[in-house]
């Protein structure tokens, strides 16, 4: 249930790891003509997240270009394709049920889910989530990094277009049904699994780090071209 939270960054292979100093993994990926440094981005956070790694920020000074997943900052005009099958029409009894009790859990409306797409349903639950958590999109790692780029006129690159996401997301099969299904059927997991993602990155943990990715089924089907 991650891949709108983690970047897909982090599934590259660490450089520099710092957990006793309790600061994130940064990455670096190079050849005989150019160097990266990875910074596996969150897109929810907390001020306590901040400052950014030492060794992260010297090398922001000689940077060429920010590369993002996305540039979130760009004015796009996508509108999403609601169309059908909507939730109530995808999702079988129990699973409707679940999703009523989550709803409440999350102070969101359970009638206009099912008026939703499923995978903008299951969109929906997780920014719900990260709200309650008290995550927010102001800290998250891209969006500071984007703002300090176009603040100081650093070239921008991005992976693929917002329009490209939503494009994905659409075209998902049975309309997203079969990750809003997993989405609700793991979601005690999911509750548990995004308090640790911010702890675990904070603190360098690698190897958790790991673990929470190949716990996650999802993420896999999710980051899959």
């Amino acid at each position: 249930m991650f891949k709108s939270i983690l970047s897909k960054a982090l599934l590259l292979l660490p450089f520099i790891s710092q957990p006793a100093l309790a600061t994130p993994i940064v990455w670096k990926i190079y050849d005989n003509q150019r160097e990266f440094y990875v910074l596996g981005s969150i897109h929810a956070g907390k001020e306590a997240m901040f400052p950014l790694p030492d060794v992260f920020l010297e090398q922001w000074q000689q940077a060429d270009a920010l590369i993002v997943e996305a540039n979130i900052l760009q004015q796009s005009s996508v509108t999403p394709k609601l169309a059908p099958p909507f939730t109530h029409q995808a999702l079988p009894e129990t699973a409707l049920n679940q999703l009523k009790h989550i709803s409440k859990k999350l102070n969101i409306s359970f009638e206009q889910l099912l008026q939703q797409p499923p995978w903008l349903t299951a969109v929906t639950l997780q920014l719900a989530l990260a709200d309650q958590l008290e995550l927010k999109s102001d800290y998250g790692i891209d969006y500071v990094l984007l703002q300090r780029a176009q603040q100081q006129q650093l070239p921008i690159l991005e992976l693929e277009s917002v329009s490209q996401q939503f494009n994905m997301l659409e075209n998902l099969p049975d309309n997203g049904a079969p990750m809003l299904i997993e989405t609700i059927n793991e979601w005690d997991k999911t509750q548990s699994s995004l308090r640790c993602l911010v702890k675990v990155w904070q603190h360098g943990d690698g190897d958790k780090l790991e673990q929470l990715f190949q716990e996650s089924n999802l993420i896999q089907q999710l980051m899959m071209p």
